[in-house]
């Protein structure tokens, strides 16, 4: 897995053992901070002592492949969630009516 980070961008995504799939938010000299506020070195650890690095510019194989495929499947579970509202919705008129 890679986890030389020195040419990511702010914007840009990384993967990282504790969130997945996360934006970067903000790049110093030696570090990357992601939107969920974690701090990585440009090799990927987390803590200076850490003997392994938990970020990186892809996931292990079998994790979503790619930031777009997690972005479609948050879109897809959110507008399922909405479709039960809805159905749950109609549910409650149709049972006031229907009385």
């Amino acid at each position: 897995m890679d986890n030389n980070l020195n040419n990511v961008k702010a914007g840009e995504f990384i993967w990282t053992i504790q969130s997945g799939w996360v934006e970067v938010r903000k790049i110093s000299t030696n570090n990357i901070t992601t939107m969920d506020e974690h701090r990585y070195d440009l090799i990927g650890r987390q803590f200076v002592n850490d003997r392994h690095p938990s970020a990186f510019l892809k996931p292990p194989e079998g994790f979503l492949s790619n930031p777009e495929e997690l972005l479609l499947k948050q879109k897809m579970q959110k507008e399922r969630q909405q479709l039960q509202e809805l159905i749950k919705g109609a549910d409650n008129d149709y049972s006031s009516v229907s009385r």
